[in-house]
C-alpha cells in the first residue's frame, strides 16, 4: 500500500491560553477516571495517548467514551520510523520514566494496538501515511528547532542540566537520525512515518 502523504508543516507550539486549559482539563479528568460516558459518534485521539504511562488504561477510557457504533481513530508515530528512532535516541539520555510506564512507540505497532482494543470494537483498519518535512535547510538546523518546541526533547535537555560533553553528545545523536532519514538533495527533507487505526464500538 502506498504511503498517504499529508502536505508539509512544521511542528509549533501555538496552544492558546483557552486551548492550554481545555486540554489540562482532560488530563485531569483521564487521571481521575471520570472521562464522561458521553454518546460519542467519533473519538479521535491524534497523539496525546502515546504518552499515557499506562497504554490499556488509556485505550479504555477511549472505548468508554464512545458509544456503541460510533467509530474510534489512533493515530500515532510508527516505532521503525523516524519518531521512534528519536525517541530511542533521546533514551539513554532521559530521566527515568516512572514505574510501570510503556514506551510510546508501541503505538505504532499494528498488532499491539488491535490486542489493546481487544473484542470491544470491530472493523479495525491501519492506514499508514507520512508527513514530509522539509523546511529546513540541515539536519542540524531541524534539531536546533525541534530542541526548543518539543516537550520531550525539552526535559530531556533540561535534564542533562549543564553537562557540556552530553548535551554535545545529544546534539549527535538527534543530528545523526535526521542525517540517516534525510531524503533532500537541496534540503533536509525528513519523512515522518505515521499509522492511524480505525475501530468501531460494539454494542
Amino acid at each position: 500500500m502506498t504511503p498517504t502523504t499529508t502536505p508539509t508543516t512544521t511542528p509549533t507550539t501555538t496552544d492558546t491560553i483557552d486551548d492550554r486549559a481545555l486540554k489540562a482539563r482532560h488530563r485531569a479528568m483521564w487521571a481521575l477516571g471520570d472521562y464522561p460516558r458521553v454518546a460519542a459518534e467519533l473519538i479521535a485521539e491524534l497523539g496525546p495517548a502515546m504518552f499515557a504511562p499506562h497504554h490499556q488504561q488509556a485505550v479504555d477510557e477511549l472505548v468508554r467514551a464512545c458509544r456503541p457504533g460510533g467509530t474510534i481513530a489512533l493515530l500515532n508515530w510508527t516505532s521503525d520510523g523516524f519518531v521512534g528512532e528519536m525517541f530511542r535516541a533521546l533514551g539513554p539520555y532521559a530521566a527515568p520514566p516512572p514505574t510501570g510506564a510503556l514506551s510510546p512507540v508501541r503505538w505504532g505497532d499494528d498488532r499491539y494496538v488491535r490486542r489493546l482494543l481487544g473484542d470491544r470494537v470491530t472493523d479495525v483498519a491501519a492506514t499508514p501515511g507520512v508527513l514530509r518535512v522539509d523546511r529546513f535547510p540541515t539536519p542540524q538546523t531541524w534539531r536546533d528547532h525541534w530542541k526548543t518546541v518539543d516537550g520531550p526533547t525539552i526535559a530531556t535537555y533540561r535534564a542533562l542540566g549543564a553537562d557540556p560533553d552530553e548535551v554535545a553528545a545529544l546534539d549527535r545523536d538527534l543530528a545523526a537520525v535526521a542525517t540517516r532519514f534525510d531524503r533532500g538533495t537541496s534540503g533536509t527533507v525528513l519523512p515522518w512515518e505515521y499509522r492511524i487505526h480505525t475501530a468501531r464500538r460494539v454494542g
